[in-house]
């Protein structure tokens, strides 16, 4: 298929006059993937814009940042010993699978790093998400057996 320079005019202009690349390619009878090769091929910038059905108009500002941050700072602050708690008492029981025991033993030995910390000291090394997967299963488990 050829570039024709027109087209692909016709369809930025439509983008930059506020349709989604999904509307342009419904109007211009294209797939997604085709409108975004053609503004590629074409040099056309795209810009950021929030999915539909959200508020979101740009990225956080670094202020907005730093203040998230230390909100999630302090909620991890106060999950922690909620969560060596918990972890104590899953521990208790002998059945508990080694991999789950050793994500529990880990929150207990290291009660005040943060799950990404605590992920990178497991053997082998574990993402976030996984570790705390694995220290929620903990949990689960140990509830299913009382």
């Amino acid at each position: 298929m050829s570039f024709d320079h027109q087209k692909a005019m016709a369809m930025y202009l439509d983008y930059a006059n506020g349709m989604s690349v999904q509307d342009v390619a419904k109007k211009h009878n294209r797939t997604v993937s085709a409108v975004y090769r053609i503004f590629r091929s074409g040099g056309y910038r795209l810009e950021y814009r929030a999915s539909k059905g959200t508020t979101r108009t740009r990225p956080f500002s670094d202020k907005q940042r730093e203040v998230l941050g230390r909100y999630n700072q302090q909620r991890s602050r106060q999950a922690a010993p909620i969560q060596v708690d918990r972890a104590m008492e899953a521990l208790e029981h002998e059945k508990m699978p080694p991999r789950l025991r050793a994500a529990l033993e880990l929150r207990v030995k290291y009660p005040d790093s943060t799950l990404a910390e605590l992920a990178a000291l497991h053997d082998p090394p574990l993402t976030k998400s996984a570790y705390w997967r694995r220290l929620a299963r903990g949990f689960e488990t140990a509830e299913a057996v009382w």
